[in-house]
């Protein structure tokens, strides 16, 4: 019943009506006249399908070495008509927050056919992006990207496929696996192995998994807590996921600029006092929190060149090598703000002895 309603709306909006670049613009015009959210996700659903064309151009030349930029980004995507499975779900996602939709960018493992000969019965696993978004207090599931159509003979053939579009949650993960297992929306997720090998029987992560109280906690998170919450649950469930360990590092490295920052604002505020009795008070009295922002500094630094080491050499992840550099100054910049500290402090005390 639930197939027939939405295949019947599916005719209501004609692709050739909106030609736009502006994803609030379009949000609005494929929105305003649905009487409900499940009518705009449907909305938004067929003319990213009608619409978007694969870029399977861009993904033959540069797969598995995907370095997009901004190619997947939403005004390139309706300005060009054209995306990968990252853009599909990123103009999906945007499309939903600029009327209030709840939604999430899901990545993980998509399983492919080999061919399109129907004897071919191989597959291989490649990385992946999809949607889930919420409806009547409830999560559902949907990838774009398949939904619009497939490639045939070298092609990218424009067809829907309704197959993609809310299916359960264990028909859906025969053909995708989130690397956070809350995505599977299931009590007994399934590990990669067992994904992979198609046992999903065979294969739980968990004896129980209640992903209801998961998502509540995760709903309530801000943007950046939910990835940390996120990619946590990732390495938690996969130690040897290396982009959640790029992630988590990155994280940690920028965290750690907040506190030198601060301990920056500090310093000049001591600098700029009028006389030198005047720095010295001031410096005493925040002498605490100065040592204290430089070992909250360092730590994250730390914890971020933890995760950037226990990143395999294999993996193909741009800007490590920088970044891991830029750590290390940062660390021997400390080393020294602290040795200068401590001089400074010792010649107070000195200065003050009688």
């Amino acid at each position: 019943m639930r197939k027939f309603i939405f295949v019947a709306l599916f005719c209501f909006i004609s692709k050739a009506l909106i030609a736009q670049t502006d994803i609030k613009s379009l949000a609005h015009q494929l929105s305003e006249k649905q009487a409900n959210d499940s009518l705009k996700v449907v909305a938004f659903y067929n003319w990213i399908s009608n619409n978007i064309e694969y870029d399977y151009a861009t993904y033959k030349s540069m797969y598995p070495l995907l370095d997009l930029g901004q190619t997947q980004s939403c005004s390139n995507v309706l300005t060009t008509k054209k995306a990968l499975c990252g853009g599909y779900s990123n103009l999906f996602y945007q499309l939903c927050k600029q009327v209030g939709i709840k939604a999430e960018i899901i990545e993980g493992l998509g399983k492919v056919r080999n061919s399109s000969d129907p004897k071919d019965h191989t597959y291989r696993f490649e990385s992946h992006a999809w949607n889930a978004v919420k409806l009547a207090n409830k999560w559902y599931l949907l990838d774009l990207t398949w939904s619009a159509g497939a490639i045939l003979n070298e092609q990218f053939i424009k067809k829907l496929n309704l197959e993609f579009y809310m299916p359960s949650p264990t028909a859906f993960r025969e053909t995708h696996w989130p690397s956070d297992p809350l995505w599977q929306l299931s009590y007994l997720p399934i590990s990669k192995d067992a994904f992979i090998q198609n046992k999903p029987n065979q294969g739980a992560l968990l004896p129980y998994f209640s992903f209801p109280d998961t998502l509540k906690i995760y709903e309530r998170l801000d943007s950046t807590q939910k990835v940390l919450n996120s990619q946590k649950r990732v390495l938690h469930f996969d130690p040897s996921n290396d982009n959640a360990k790029n992630i988590l590092g990155f994280h940690s490295a920028t965290v750690s600029l907040t506190y030198l920052e601060k301990y920056a604002q500090l310093s000049r505020k001591i600098k700029n006092k009028k006389t030198p009795q005047e720095q010295q008070r001031t410096a005493l009295d925040n002498k605490e929190q100065l040592y204290a922002l430089l070992k909250q500094g360092e730590e994250e630094l730390r914890k971020g060149l933890w995760y950037y080491d226990s990143i395999s050499d294999q993996a193909k992840i741009k800007g490590i090598p920088e970044n891991k550099k830029a750590i290390f100054q940062n660390l021997e910049a400390i080393e020294k703000d602290r040795e200068m500290l401590g001089k400074y402090f010792v010649m107070i005390q000195r200065m003050r002895q009688p």
